[in-house]
């Protein structure tokens, strides 16, 4: 929705293992198409690789 106007959602919270950061996804329902949707997987996958990638960096620049 692009009018500005507020609606009520479900938001979806969860804790990543590996990076402890947090990740959250708001739907307009309870319905399962929404929470597994690839769209809501893959932005939940690509956020944990992202920070796994990002990590290796470091190590290879012998950061701790």
């Amino acid at each position: 929705m692009r009018t500005g106007e507020a609606q009520p959602a479900w938001v979806f919270v969860a804790g990543l293992g590996c990076s402890q950061l947090l990740f959250a996804w708001a739907a307009d329902d309870r319905k399962s198409r929404n929470w597994l949707d690839s769209e809501f997987l893959d932005a939940l996958l690509q956020a944990e690789a992202d920070y796994l990638s990002e990590r290796a960096a470091q190590r290879r620049l012998g950061d701790p």
